[in-house]
């Protein structure tokens, strides 16, 4: 089976990190001496991928400048929005781009070491339009948790500070190329809010659970963490 197209959101300013990184765009924040996004770009090359959509914004040429229109035999390609288009908008014109039946999406700003194919295998198995990868994680509080009931979603809960333990959105999905073609969205929408919600409703979104390794460098406290631990992932 071959990979995936691969789109990756990095078009965001990243507002709660540019205190500690006020001239880049938030994936190209440096993390043990290269930007953010190179550790990404490098686990999807060990995953097989080799078409890359980044859908770009704020900030983009300095991401275009540095990875060009090739990296590492991976093709790279750019959405690139003229205004802001929030997530959904942002995946929406990526998906245009996009030449496989299925699409694997990232989030630019989040890592997650888990196979995949294997979230790939299991949305083909679960027939769904979206399947999304799941993280169990203590203390959740930041993220939001996710309820699933046999692999189904069938709920996204609110940010609560006093769970000990949780699913949290892992940032990693794999969709169905056409999954917004008979949908009537804005121009500006948010993919967690307009796509992911209404599709629990419908029953059409699935969860995984890995347990590798996970972080988001969207806060400058584990903006820092990434920077002490991720000299020794190999990537």
């Amino acid at each position: 089976m071959t990979h995936p197209d691969v789109v990756i959101l990095a078009g965001g300013r990243g507002t709660r990190l540019q205190s500690t990184v006020p001239d880049l765009p938030k994936p190209m924040a440096p993390v043990s001496g290269k930007p953010f996004l190179e550790y990404l770009l490098n686990f999807l090359k060990d995953q097989g991928v080799t078409r890359v959509i980044l859908s770009v914004g704020f900030m983009c040429d300095k991401i275009i400048s540095h990875f060009g229109y090739e990296y590492r035999g991976m093709k790279m390609n750019y959405a690139i929005e003229e205004k802001p288009l929030g997530t959904g908008g942002g995946i929406k014109l990526a998906l245009e781009q996009c030449r496989t039946r299925d699409v694997m999406i990232f989030n630019g700003d989040t890592f997650f070491a888990e196979s995949t194919m294997n979230l790939v295998k299991f949305h083909h198995e679960q027939k769904g339009l979206i399947s999304l990868y799941l993280k169990p994680m203590n203390q959740p509080g930041r993220y939001g948790t996710v309820e699933i009931k046999d692999a189904r979603v069938v709920d996204f809960k609110e940010k609560n500070d006093t769970l000990d333990f949780g699913l949290i959105n892992a940032g990693v999905y794999c969709v169905t190329k056409n999954l917004l073609d008979a949908r009537e969205v804005k121009t500006e929408f948010s993919f967690e809010t307009d796509i992911l919600k209404p599709f629990v409703k419908n029953n059409d979104v699935f969860g995984l659970v890995g347990d590798s390794y996970f972080i988001d460098i969207g806060i400058p406290e584990d903006y820092k963490r990434a920077n002490e631990t991720f000299r020794n992932l190999g990537y």
